[in-house]
C-alpha cells in the first residue's frame, strides 16, 4: 500500500517503512529459530530487537496519523 498509494516522507517514507517491515520478519524468524533451540539468552535480546522494531512501527504510523491534515 505504500508503494503504491505514496506516502508523506516521500521516496525516503517508502524504503524506511518497506526495510522496518522486512526488519520485523527477519527478527520474527530468529526468535522462533532461538525459542525452538531453547537459547533463553539470545532468545531475550532477539525478541527485544523485535519489539523495538515493532513499537517504531505503530508510532511511525500514530504519529503519521495525527501529523497530516485530514481531508
Amino acid at each position: 500500500m505504500v508503494w503504491t498509494r505514496g506516502v508523506a516522507g516521500g521516496d525516503v517514507g517508502k524504503y524506511s517503512i518497506s526495510l522496518n517491515a522486512i526488519l520485523i520478519i527477519v527478527f520474527a524468524s530468529l526468535a522462533v529459530y532461538f525459542a525452538i533451540k531453547r537459547d533463553i539468552k539470545t532468545l531475550m535480546s532477539i525478541v527485544l530487537m523485535f519489539l523495538t522494531l515493532a513499537m517504531a512501527a505503530g508510532i511511525f504510523s500514530a504519529s503519521m496519523g495525527m501529523w497530516l491534515p485530514r481531508i
